[in-house]
C-alpha cells in the first residue's frame, strides 16, 4: 500500500505531513480464570488506506483503534478480515450521517482495509465506499478487492494518468522488484510534479507479511547522489525528533523509489 503525505483543499496545500495510511490493531480477549473477559488470545495488525475527506478519516481511525483492541469473544472463534470490513464501514458510516446537511461532501472519502484473512487463509482487501438511495447518501458499504496478477487500484485525483504510467512502467521492466514497485514510483513522480497540486509531500508505504500489516518509514537520500539517507515516517525524519528517553526509534524502512 502506498500513498503520498500531502493534504490539500480547494485553496491549495494544507500540509505535506499528512497521514493516509494507517496500522489498526485487532486484539480479541477471552474469558480468563475470574470470568472477565481480560485472556487476550489473538492479535493481528491490519492496514487503513484513506484518501478523501481528511477529518473523516482522522475521526474514523481514531474510532477503531480502541474499538477494535478491545475486542471480547469466547476464546476460539476470530473474526474473518471481511467481518473488519464491515464493521468499521459502520464507523464511518454514523460519521458521515451526523454531519448530515451540514457538511453534504463528508461522503467523499474512501477506505481501503487490508491483511492476511486468518477465516481464509488468504491476503485481503476491501473498499468501503459511499452508497446512495435516492441522490441521497446512505452508509459506507464494504467491497472485496481483486487481487490477483498484481492487480492495482488507484484511489483520488489524476487515476486515469497514473494508471497509464503504470502501464508504461511495467512494460519497460521484467525485474519483479521494480514490475512491484511500479506503482509507488507512480505516486512518488505525481508527487513530485510541479503541475500537480493536490499530491505531494514523500511517499508512505506499508505491507503485509504473512497476517500482519507493517507500516514503514522511506528511506532516501539526504541530498541527490550523496550517501547519507534519510528515514522519513509522513515526510517528517525520524532523526528530526527526541528519543523517547533512552529508547530510538526502530521503525522498519523501505527505499521510497
Amino acid at each position: 500500500m502506498s500513498s503520498d503525505s500531502r493534504i490539500s483543499d480547494g485553496a491549495g496545500v494544507i500540509i505535506d505531513e499528512g497521514g493516509k495510511i494507517f496500522t489498526v490493531p485487532l486484539i480479541v480477549q477471552g474469558p480468563g480464570p475470574d470470568n472477565f473477559f481480560n485472556l487476550p488470545y489473538f492479535r493481528q495488525d491490519i492496514g487503513l488506506g484513506c484518501v478523501g475527506a481528511t477529518l473523516i478519516f482522522q475521526y474514523v481511525y481514531a474510532c477503531l483503534v480502541p474499538l477494535f483492541s478491545s475486542l471480547h469473544s469466547d476464546g476460539v472463534r476470530v473474526p474473518a478480515l471481511e467481518d473488519v470490513a464491515e464493521a468499521a464501514a459502520s464507523v464511518a458510516t454514523k460519521y458521515v450521517q451526523s454531519l448530515g446537511q451540514r457538511t453534504p461532501q463528508a461522503h467523499h472519502v474512501r477506505f481501503v482495509v487490508c491483511g492476511g484473512c486468518h477465516a481464509h487463509e488468504a491476503l485481503e482487501a476491501y473498499e468501503l465506499g459511499p452508497v446512495f438511495v435516492d441522490s441521497m447518501f446512505d452508509r459506507f458499504e464494504a467491497t472485496q478487492l481483486e487481487l490477483e496478477g498484481g492487480r492495482t487500484y488507484f484511489y483520488g485525483d489524476h487515476i486515469d494518468a497514473a494508471h497509464a504510467r503504470l502501464v508504461q512502467l511495467r512494460s519497460e521492466t521484467a525485474v519483479p522488484i521494480f514490475w512491484h514497485r511500479a506503482p509507488t514510483k507512480v505516486i512518488r513522480e505525481f508527487a513530485e510534479r510541479d503541475d500537480i497540486q493536490t499530491i505531494g509531500g514523500d511517499v508512505q508505504l506499508g505491507f503485509t507479511a504473512g497476517y500482519d500489516f507493517t507500516r514503514v518509514t522511506t528511506t532516501s537520500p539526504l541530498v541527490p547522489g550523496k550517501p547519507v539517507a534519510v528515514m522519513r515516517l509522513n515526510n517528517i525524519a525520524i532523526s528530526d525528533l527526541v528519543p523517547v528517553g533512552p529508547c530510538a526509534y526502530g521503525m522498519t524502512s523501505m527505499l521510497g523509489l
